[in-house]
């Protein structure tokens, strides 16, 4: 029973996530605190002018990356333009695709719209991150989950195995 219902709120999130409806809500996670981030996207074939809302728990700053992905067979996405809260995302020409950027946008409490206009068949993603203002006015700074210590120590572990464990070569020495 605990399995079927994974897989109905799995299914549920993925219509939730990949639908081309003109509004949706970008579910920030994390310790409100010190940073909370989201994840968006969406499946589109024509026109399309997407509606991406979230709030924020206090002032901060925001910083975002929005890219596209063509679909097999499909001519890709062009974007008309993409905005959070009015305030245009510069264009990344030297990354794949067409993908769109902000860092540190200064923003206050209560709810934040991005918004993403084209046309195309293909489907684009992103992220928002959220970082709140410290006593002293600067963004917080983030701090690693231990997933990500753990990952990046194992990492140094399995290096240093690899280059620990190299192929010994016999050397003979020979005194004339």
């Amino acid at each position: 029973m605990r399995s079927v219902f994974c897989a109905i709120a799995a299914t549920a999130a993925v219509f939730a996530v990949s639908s081309g409806a003109n509004a949706a809500t970008i579910g920030l996670a994390g310790d409100p605190a010190t940073y909370l981030s989201g994840f968006f996207g969406s499946n589109v074939n024509g026109t399309f002018n997407n509606s991406w809302t979230f709030n924020v728990p206090a002032d901060g700053v925001i910083s975002s990356l929005v890219g596209s992905a063509n679909v097999t067979g499909s001519s890709g996405l062009t974007f008309t333009s993409v905005s959070l809260n009015g305030v245009d995302l510069n264009f990344m020409p030297a990354l794949p695709n067409q993908s769109f950027s902000f860092t540190d946008l200064p923003v206050n409490a209560g709810l934040q719209t991005l918004l993403i206009s084209g046309s195309g068949k293909g489907s684009y993603s992103g992220t928002v991150a959220f970082a709140p203002f410290n006593a002293g006015g600067n963004p917080q700074s983030a701090v690693p989950e231990p997933a990500s210590w753990a990952l990046m120590l194992g990492g140094f572990g399995m290096v240093g195995g690899a280059l620990r464990t190299t192929r010994r070569r016999n050397v003979a020495i020979k005194f004339a």
